[in-house]
């Protein structure tokens, strides 16, 4: 873990709002801010201050805030005062930070390719204490520095006797070779530097003693309106202009390296079709050949050639939920509400909350939007520590994701866990996000409580219980200020002309999802209690699945089970899960065919 953090007040030394004076169209400290956001190496970025332009400008470039206190907002207050402060903070929410990037919001000098030389240098020699920009200004040598004496007259800085022989001094800027000065653009040090600041070198004593030089031209912090000038001819010698900055071209590259590390489990070349498909958690028995003539019955070629008009639907899945229609969106299943939720809240460097194992398209968005996963752990026994849950929720975290049955290990959080965390999560700014695709196998839910808590999205799919997965029709649910958002960032059309005739249809007929569940419920205590027979340990499910330990045979005993035609899930490496399959669940005559096969693959 990399921790960038930048220091500026309101009212700072030099001249007044020189952090935010404007250089080329931006203000001077967005440009510190954007060396580190662009840096590939840096985890999360942090500015400390106590002045709302510069909070609001770090909100637009995704920078976390430090609320930085009054004692250290003074001209007395030291830098060192400041970094060990943040430094105090940080070290209780990250448990592991390898650097702190240090820089200060009037030193625009910096880029994010000098921070990563920086890194890298540490990381290679593991002695130095920091990496830290230097400037040459020979000009500006202490051999030619002057102060004004007692008489008002000038004299030598230093005694010239500090340099040798007076005698073989002279004017020559060179002559005491090259001069170099912490020009403030970053201190990349090591956490036992702030831990141990008084042991420092002075005056910067965050830089610890073996300081390694990040050599760069022209460097310097701004104190005065005459600097910059040099500041500009800086910027635009490294690629900056009033229209472009040299990130423009990474940001894109960075985003694509981003999505080409994320691993998607390559398509099957296999049809699952005429199959006993029970890896998926998909209704097992289909909506039948006679409902599915009638649905067919209304679809005429009119229907296929127009864009759909899903308005009618709305109203009708509105009042079927007893929700106002604003209060609602269809998206392509309810993986398509999930992704609307981090198109909408998550920025690159959001930390996201979810639980392990689940769903897989959560990891996948936690990487694909940037975000930094705080993955919480089922045990052994796939008891989840809600207690941690709660704990891991600060400022910080803009997403709590908690699908409620959780897949693969179908078990939920009671609504007084869920409750405590939508609180939790509402005083701190967090958005929470429970997936109810099992709704109906477990009948609890919490899209009642979307008006009494406004940070509340409960998400559904039409997948499960109404036996639509190939047509991908979801929805969200939340407070109208949350719908708007997922509204900006839909496509043009959030449902298919298809996918909303059958849905009509299966609302218009509940009894068909109905049945289904009470079939399964059976279908489950049968299958259940089989295993059980054999002595197999059976997980206690909410869902429309179970999971079965079978230490030692089980990824052998899926594989036997596909050779026969039926597909069930396996091959888990996670807390809870390994040494088992899961398998779908359907009605009891279902599950005595499936069973029948089972013990002739033991």
């Amino acid at each position: 873990m990399i921790v960038a953090v930048l220091m500026g007040r309101k009212l700072s030394k030099g001249f007044p709002g020189k952090n935010i004076f404007k250089v080329m169209g931006r203000p001077l400290a967005q440009y510190p801010m954007m060396a580190a956001k662009y840096c590939p190496l840096v985890d999360k970025v942090y500015i400390s201050t106590d002045d709302e332009a510069l909070i609001e400008l770090a909100k637009e470039n995704g920078v976390d805030t430090i609320r930085r206190p009054a004692g250290l907002c003074t001209d007395e207050a030291l830098g060192d005062d400041v970094y060990v402060h943040a430094y105090d903070l940080l070290r209780k929410r990250y448990k592991n930070i390898e650097l702190f990037v240090l820089l200060m919001c009037n030193a625009a000098t910096i880029t994010a390719e000098t921070i990563t030389e920086g890194i890298e240098a540490l990381r290679k020699n593991k002695s130095y204490d920091s990496a830290v920009t230097v400037s040459k200004y020979n000009m500006w040598s202490p051999l030619r520095a002057r102060s004004i004496g007692p008489g008002g007259l000038v004299r030598s800085f230093i005694p010239f006797e500090t340099f040798g022989d007076p005698k073989t001094l002279n004017c020559d800027r060179d002559s005491q070779g090259d001069v170099w000065f912490a020009d403030m653009g970053v201190s990349i040090v090591r956490p036992r530097c702030l831990e141990h600041i008084h042991s420092g070198l002075l005056p910067q004593r965050w830089m610890g003693t073996k300081i390694y030089p990040l050599k760069q031209w022209g460097g310097l912090d701004v104190d005065y309106v005459w600097q910059i000038p040099s500041v500009e001819w800086w910027l635009r010698a490294n690629g900056f202009s009033d229209s472009r900055t040299p990130y423009d071209r990474k940001g894109t590259v960075a985003c694509l390296a981003r999505v080409d590390a994320i691993y998607r489990t390559p398509p099957s070349e296999t049809s699952r079709h005429r199959k006993m498909r029970l890896d998926k958690n998909e209704h097992t028995s289909g909506i039948g050949k006679s409902h599915l003539k009638n649905v067919l019955s209304s679809i005429d070629p009119e229907v296929i050639s127009s864009y759909p008009e899903s308005e009618h639907f709305y109203g009708m899945l509105a009042r079927s939920l007893r929700i106002k229609r604003e209060e609602l969106i269809l998206t392509n299943g309810s993986d398509g509400a999930i992704k609307s939720v981090f198109e909408a809240f998550i920025n690159p460097g959001d930390r996201v909350i979810i639980v392990h194992p689940t769903y897989a398209m959560f990891y996948v968005y936690c990487d694909l939007f940037g975000a930094e996963k705080v993955q919480i752990d089922f045990d052994e026994n796939l008891d989840l520590p809600v207690d941690k849950i709660l704990e891991a929720i600060d400022p910080t975290v803009r997403l709590v994701a908690l699908p409620n049955p959780n897949s693969p290990t179908g078990t939920v959080i009671e609504e007084k866990d869920l409750v405590s965390l939508i609180k939790k999560a509402g005083s701190r700014g967090s958005v929470v996000l429970i997936d109810e695709a099992y709704h109906g196998f477990y009948p609890k839910t919490m899209l009642g409580s979307i008006r009494r808590y406004d940070n509340l999205i409960v998400t559904r799919t039409f997948s499960k219980a109404y036996a639509l997965a190939g047509l991908r029709l979801g929805y969200a649910v939340a407070n109208p200020a949350i719908i708007r958002a997922l509204y900006n960032v839909k496509p043009m059309y959030e449902a298919n002309a298809v996918a909303l005739r059958f849905a009509e249809y299966v609302l218009k007929h509940p009894s068909m999802a109905n049945d289904y569940i009470r079939e399964c419920s059976l279908g489950k205590e049968y299958l259940a209690g089989r295993f059980r027979s054999l002595g197999f340990a059976v997980h206690k499910s909410h869902a429309n699945f179970l999971v079965v330990k079978m230490p030692g045979i089980n990824n052998s005993l899926a594989a036997k089970l596909g050779k026969r035609g039926v597909l069930v899930k396996g091959g888990y490496d996670a807390p809870g899960l390994r040494d088992t399959i899961r398998v779908t669940v359907g009605p009891k005559r279902q599950m005595a065919e499936f069973f029948r096969i089972f013990q002739k693959c033991l």
